[in-house]
């Protein structure tokens, strides 16, 4: 990943925070109940997506590669599996 590449993807996670926070966040006085309450719940979505969108490009990354077997033929990676 060039710098330019994690940068963007900082300011996209960044970015989609706020809205969350700007969609969730109710309006008036908040107890100290309701603050932990939705910082939890947006910090199961980030961590949710933030892991889903890394797992799902490493996976990218990966298929098609090849290696040599030891029985001298191509291997091909075909993807993780779970």
């Amino acid at each position: 990943m060039t710098p330019e590449e994690r940068e963007r993807r900082i300011r996209e996670i960044a970015e989609r925070l706020a809205q969350r926070l700007d969609e969730a966040w109710p309006e008036g006085h908040l107890t100290v109940n309701a603050i932990e309450d939705l910082a939890e719940r947006l910090g199961h979505e980030v961590q949710r997506e933030f892991t889903e969108r890394f797992l799902r490009e490493a996976a990218e990354r990966k298929d098609g590669l090849q290696t040599r077997c030891p029985c001298g033929g191509a291997v091909i990676y075909w993807g993780t599996t779970r």
